[in-house]
């Protein structure tokens, strides 16, 4: 249960440069269920209090035998609730640096951003279907068929228009970037506030 927990938890940041590829999956033999130190424990558990984050438990991933990078998140619902830091994390940085890593992660968890990211990814895989059916659709002579005896307003855009879907789809990613720099600097400013 735990394993599925994490693992189904598990994320980075989008802005995060060191994360430009999947992160590593933590599995049931990585997870271990204390912090390096109690003291840090609590002030982490404390700091969840204060953000509203109540019966989160704190896991630590043993990841330094795969990778170097740092990482430490908030997920979960109910029960499930937890704070994740990695090995390597607790190994390179201070109690304080973490605290303050840790508030910019529940800033994110309290502010929503991992359901509107979730949300934008469900959109965004629906319209790469859409777009995906449009160009399978182009050569078929069965869907064209189709499409002729059907109501032509039931389609926004026929085949033809790909090029101005490709065109948008580029537009709609360069317009993407700045929800995310919202997003962090919403992020940001919680964590400050949630630290001092």
């Amino acid at each position: 249960m735990v394993a599925l927990a994490v693992a189904l938890g598990n994320s980075v940041d989008a802005h995060d440069d060191r994360a430009l590829s999947d992160p590593p999956r933590a599995s049931l033999q990585q997870v271990s269920f204390r912090c390096a130190t109690s003291e840090l424990r609590e002030k982490l558990l404390s700091l969840a209090s204060r953000a509203g984050i109540d019966g989160a438990r704190v896991y630590q991933v043993d990841i330094s035998r795969r990778t170097t990078r740092l990482n430490a998140y908030v997920a979960g619902l109910g029960p499930t609730k937890r704070i994740v830091i990695w090995d390597t994390t607790l190994s390179r940085l201070s109690d304080d640096e973490i605290l303050a890593i840790m508030g910019h992660e529940m800033g994110h968890y309290v502010l929503g951003h991992v359901w509107i990211d979730f949300a934008a990814g469900v959109a965004g895989a629906f319209a790469l279907l859409w777009i995906l059916f449009e160009i399978v659709s182009v050569g078929n002579p069965a869907i064209r068929f189709a499409r002729r005896y059907t109501r032509p307003d039931r389609y926004c855009r026929s085949s033809p228009l790909l090029p101005d879907s490709a065109s948008a789809a580029v537009s709609a990613d360069a317009r993407s970037e700045r929800p995310v720099k919202m997003a962090e600097h919403q992020a940001d400013r919680y964590g400050l506030e949630l630290t001092t």
